[in-house]
């Protein structure tokens, strides 16, 4: 596989997007013929570079938006698959298109939902027609500044984000003062910009935390990381694993991604995801 990151240097942009990635993808690794991508509270926009469609779930398209998904999506390992991903901040999609984010929440959508037709593959054929990298992310950055709404980023919630991310155990009662509105105000303007609830971003973040610790040291025992990350127990820790990864822990630990920061582990078939 081959990835490049590039970091936005515009200061707006670098606001409500994360970064924008060009990925090549091989065809398969040993028997695995699909991906799967943990969620992290983000929304990406995903465009195909080559003559095949992408493959997410059960959805094909050339162009897809995942929404603020909250459990693990998979994508198609095809032939010489290229693509570029535009991961957006917790709330940067709201701000992108300027949709309450709890419309779209966990879908993936044909990008024909959300821009004209002509806009999108304008952007597609900007991208195939431009000879380097540079140009490409050049190309996606003029994409989102053209698109961008003009509302000003309500501090509040990236405030409370950065919090959500950074301390695990902070209370909502907290949460809620710092950010000067009531539980009820704070989850409503959450809801609308992110589409989670405040207290179901910091379960999120608490389930990502835990997965980096076993992706890091895979030695640790269960019990080890479900204290280590405050779950009240192991079976616990196992629930929302499997709520948010589809799989559990232990195939999570046999099946995951050994060198990438794009995925996080492989799969033999789509119907080795639980969807239930």
């Amino acid at each position: 596989m081959n990835q490049k990151i590039h970091i936005p240097k515009n200061p707006i942009l670098k606001q409500i997007v994360n970064f924008i990635a060009y990925i090549e993808l091989d065809s398969k690794i040993e028997n695995y013929n699909w991906i799967a991508i943990f969620p992290n509270g983000t929304s990406n926009l995903c465009i195909s570079l080559s003559s095949e469609k992408l493959s997410f779930n059960t959805d094909q398209e050339f162009s897809m938006l995942g929404a603020s998904c909250s459990s693990a999506v998979a994508l198609k390992r095809n032939n010489s698959l290229k693509f570029l991903n535009i991961q957006f901040s917790p709330f940067g999609m709201y701000y992108f298109k300027g949709i309450p984010m709890n419309e779209i929440q966990d879908k993936i959508l044909s990008c024909d939902l959300l821009f004209r037709a002509s806009e999108i593959e304008s952007f597609r054929d900007k991208l195939l027609s431009s000879a380097d990298l540079n140009s490409k992310f050049e190309a996606a950055e003029d994409f989102i500044l053209s698109q961008m709404q003009p509302n000003c980023i309500d501090k509040r919630v990236t405030t409370a984000v950065t919090l959500l991310r950074n301390i695990q155990n902070i209370s909502m009662d907290k949460l809620s003062e710092i950010a000067c509105l009531s539980n009820r105000g704070l989850t409503k303007l959450f809801v609308r910009q992110v589409g989670l609830s405040p207290n179901y971003f910091k379960k999120l973040m608490r389930f990502n935390q835990a997965a980096l610790s076993m992706y890091n040291n895979n030695e640790q025992s269960l019990t080890r990381i479900a204290a280590k990350h405050d779950y009240y127990d192991q079976s616990h820790f196992i629930k929302d694993f499997k709520q948010f990864a589809r799989i559990t822990p232990t195939q999570f630990l046999r099946d995951m991604a050994k060198s990438s920061d794009f995925y996080n582990f492989n799969l033999q078939e789509l119907d080795k995801l639980d969807f239930s």
